[in-house]
């Protein structure tokens, strides 16, 4: 690919009897019911380059758009993988287009989302001021794209595609093509490597996972079983007044009637009542375990794996390319990188695997099975732990899952420079004992021979420190990561904090540098400024942070605001602003930063970059990856064409920048997913 692509704008807008949001663009497209409205796009090879041209159905396909190409140009769009996705199997299917290959396809998101710009259109034009969505005709698409309830004078689904209302629809979505041709021509291009990790993405979501379809239902109707009882049970405890588990209104009620009110039943403040001494009510106890227990929003994924399964028993474009401002990926509709992690245990080297009787018993509904096993009040569990088994390979083929070993770790010690650390990690030492090691001064390998005896609480609190002080992380952090349940004071928790930091003199000091090279950088202007293996430069209005692979990170609009003092809020200190989307919220909106969170953005668009050519790699070798979660890549393949020593190599190949950085991987294989 060129450093300026030659593009073919298009935007597409369509009609169909799925919700898009509720089963994703694979699934969307490939129903019978979905079909195209119209299309606008630009010819980049004519004379007229911005004038903006119309198709609709019934017209023959727009040679001047699906030569492009041929020519050497891209076909691109925003969110291209739902466009594309409607090519294929609409346009290409139904309407005689050809289909010129993943490759032809150029996403302008990708684009937006290396910049530092939000994901949404909408916002991306606004912040870059080209122009506006048009939010009428957006109002007005909502309108056209879903079929409308029949009504006794009137019982045609799209009684709304009136000529008034489709030319108007027409406007709509020339706007969005002009719009997106003026992002295009505003928008930084995506390094070479970056284009070939999108393409790779777009591979990656079209091949999608096997989903075994009758386990699912399995769990679904164990799960109902339960439900059943446990409704009938919460019905009798509240004498009525409570039937079901989502009866919020009427929890709040019973629970104030017995002296206990709360004002919310979400799974952490349930948890909270339950550990409370103070909640000696037998019955609304009982009730609050029904409420967690059939209450679970993991069970929900069920129902959306069912929802966006392919025919072909495949589950496609679930993952988001570039899903955080570090470059991670992001996952929709069923949320692949929250799954439960549950109570099956698979330990190979012990000979235990409990997945597959677990499997075998919900298949055949054995629900006198399942309670004799796991016990009447962990049958819930026992199916949550399975959510992750229905991801699977098909007849003749193996799931590969090789998982990066405490990545950002390893990073954040080699950015660091902290050689005891990086030596530890080559050692093959655990690292929880390492820390255990520096707070309470006692040899490692006394600490490692104990850990499951007289140091275990070392251990634990080594594993705390690990989990919550990386990133500048203080007494909040490890109360966070559960220091309070380890019996500690809070005079413990801040000694054992400056006890870790002193034990990683290089990680303090690079929270310290970075944050110096940001701020540096924004009060002069045009000059870059060198923090450990990073360097910070402010230009064109935005503050970036190269890495050592050279990809830059843009913090956009940063400048210098004075904030109170995270140690104490009497005390002023200059921190860096910036726009950015929310990683809670998902909004656009003022961010402040500092040393310990640019070190955390650093350490995680490394191992996102880490895991993104090894991803790469794989594909050059014939593998096929249909999917990663959080530090593992999950790789489909015939029985037998690979072994896990061989992904793991693939895994822990070093790039010349990294070199230096103590990689490891552990890898399993098997028919289907899970911990």
């Amino acid at each position: 690919m060129s450093e300026h692509p030659t593009l073919a704008v298009f935007d597409v807008e369509t009609y169909s009897g799925v919700d898009l949001t509720k089963v994703g663009a694979a699934r969307y497209a490939r129903d019978p019911s979905t079909d195209v409205l119209c299309l606008s796009f630009n010819n980049p090879f004519s004379k007229s380059p911005n004038k903006v041209h119309l198709w609709v159905p019934g017209d023959p396909p727009p040679i001047s758009l699906t030569d492009v190409p041929a020519q050497g140009g891209y076909l691109a769009a925003y969110n291209v993988q739902f466009d594309m996705n409607i090519w294929r199997w609409v346009l290409v299917e139904r309407y005689g287009w050809t289909w010129p290959g993943m490759d032809a396809f150029y996403d302008l998101q990708a684009d937006a989302r290396c910049s530092g710009l939000p994901g949404k259109l909408e916002e991306c034009v606004r912040e870059l001021d080209v122009g506006q969505k048009n939010m009428i005709g957006h109002k007005l698409m909502l309108t056209l794209c879903k079929p409308w309830k029949p009504i006794k004078a009137n019982s045609d689904p799209r009684r709304k595609h009136t000529p008034e209302a489709l030319e108007e629809l027409y406007d709509y979505c020339r706007d969005d093509t002009k719009a997106e041709l003026a992002l295009s021509k505003a928008l930084p291009r995506i390094r070479r490597q970056e284009k070939e990790i999108r393409d790779m993405d777009l591979r990656m979501n079209e091949r999608g996972i096997g989903v075994d379809k009758a386990l699912v239902k399995a769990i679904l109707d164990v799960i109902e079983t339960i439900r059943v009882v446990r409704r009938e049970e919460l019905s009798e405890l509240t004498d009525g007044a409570v039937e079901t588990e989502n009866q919020f209104k009427n929890i709040y009620a019973f629970s104030k009637a017995r002296g206990y009110p709360v004002e919310s039943v979400a799974k952490d403040k349930v948890t909270e009542y339950l550990d409370d001494p103070n909640l000696t009510d037998p019955a609304l106890r009982r009730a609050f375990e029904i409420r967690q227990e059939i209450g679970k929003s993991s069970l929900a994924k069920l129902d959306k794996i069912m929802l966006s399964v392919c025919d072909d028993g495949r589950l496609r474009n679930m993952m988001g390319y570039h899903g955080a401002h570090t470059g991670r990926w992001a996952s929709y509709i069923v949320q692949l990188q929250n799954l439960p992690q549950g109570v099956l245990k698979y330990e190979p080297d012990e000979g235990i695997n409990e997945y597959d009787l677990a499997r075998e018993l919900v298949l055949k509904r054995d629900f006198d099975m399942l309670q004799l096993c796991y016990g009447d009040d962990q049958i819930m569990d026992v199916c949550v732990s399975l959510i992750r088994a229905c991801l699977c390979a098909q007849e003749g083929r193996e799931l590969l899952v090789s998982d990066f070993s405490a990545i950002e770790g390893r990073v954040l010690a080699w950015l660091a420079g902290e050689e005891h650390v990086l030596q530890a990690y080559r050692e093959g030492k655990r690292m929880y004992c390492v820390a255990a090691s520096d707070i309470f001064h006692l040899p490692y390998a006394e600490i490692f021979e104990h850990r499951k005896g007289k140091h275990s609480k070392k251990d634990k609190i080594g594993k705390t420190c690990e989990l919550a002080l990386g990133f500048q992380g203080g007494y909040g952090s490890m109360i966070a990561f559960g220091a309070d349940k380890l019996g500690l004071s809070d005079e413990e928790i801040d000694n054992i904090v400056a006890a870790w930091r002193n034990g990683r003199p290089a990680t303090k000091a690079l929270w310290h540098d970075v944050n110096q090279a940001a701020l540096s950088a924004c009060r002069h202007k045009k000059q870059w400024f060198k923090a450990g293996k990073m360097t910070f430069i402010h230009s064109g209005k935005h503050l970036r942070m190269r890495l050592p692979s050279g990809r830059v990170m843009t913090y956009r609009k940063a400048h210098i605001k004075p904030k109170p003092a995270p140690w104490d809020k009497d005390q002023m200190v200059d921190a860096i602003h910036y726009w950015g989307v929310d990683s809670y919220t998902k909004k656009w909106k003022l961010l402040d930063t500092y040393g310990g969170k640019l070190a955390q953005n650093a350490t995680q668009a490394v191992a996102r970059e880490l895991m993104a050519l090894a991803m790469i790699r794989a594909e050059k070798k014939g593998l096929h990856p249909v999917l990663t979660v959080h530090d593992e890549i999950v790789i489909d393949e015939k029985i037998g064409r690979v072994t896990c020593e061989e992904l793991d190599a693939i895994m822990t190949e070093l790039p010349r920048w990294a070199m230096g950085l103590p990689i490891g991987a552990d890898s399993w294989q098997g028919s289907y997913y899970r911990k």
